[in-house]
């Protein structure tokens, strides 16, 4: 099956569990995972701001960091960490470790089958993935949300049949999610994400 056939179903891409229609599974890669991940959600609030950096090796630009401290910082480091693990799975085709501390069962089950059927089909993902984090807000009972804006446009995709632009996948704007979180403990772990438009 060529790319062009399957990568448009990944409009609503990513992360759709919790939402009411079924996931959408989107493309993945061939490389093998370098490392480990370190995931960096810390199991009490801090008062030093967020910790968590871009990572050039990987492909993972985080932009437009905010000044967050405590519990919102907690919340953005996790966020900003799942989208690492959720880029290298989808750079692997391989379900990052990471995801056992970071995501949902559900969550971790719907990367799981992404990376599998990508592998499968022989598709790859590579490149530079941009990611911005914004509206960080704690509910007080236990959750969180945040708005988190994907930018594809530096990415690469392929399948046995050729190579695509961004654009000709389903990913020439910057796609907008909704996310929740939830205290798991001692981390946060995201839980839900939605797609919310265009950012």
């Amino acid at each position: 099956m060529r790319l062009r056939r399957t990568m448009p179903l990944l409009a609503v891409l990513l992360v759709t569990v919790g939402c009411t229609s079924p996931a959408v599974e989107p493309p993945g890669l061939e490389a093998t995972p370098t490392a480990t991940p370190s995931v960096s959600a810390s199991p009490t609030p801090r008062a030093d701001g967020i910790l968590e950096e871009s990572d050039p090796a990987l492909g993972v630009v985080l932009e437009g960091v905010p000044a967050l401290t405590g519990d919102e910082a907690d919340v953005y480091d996790t966020i900003a960490a799942y989208e690492k693990e959720y880029w290298r799975t989808m750079t692997t085709n391989s379900l990052s470790p990471g995801f056992e501390v970071l995501a949902s069962p559900e969550l971790q089950t719907v990367m799981e089958r992404v990376a599998t059927n990508n592998g499968n089909n022989g598709i790859t993902v590579d490149g530079t993935y941009r990611v911005s984090i914004s509206d960080v807000g704690l509910a007080g009972d236990g959750t969180a949300t945040a708005v988190v804006c994907s930018d594809y446009l530096g990415a690469t995709f392929a399948d046995p049949d050729g190579t695509y632009t961004p654009a000709e996948v389903g990913f020439g704007e910057r796609q907008r999610f909704v996310v929740t979180l939830r205290d798991a403990g001692p981390t946060w772990q995201l839980s839900t994400s939605g797609r919310d438009g265009t950012c």
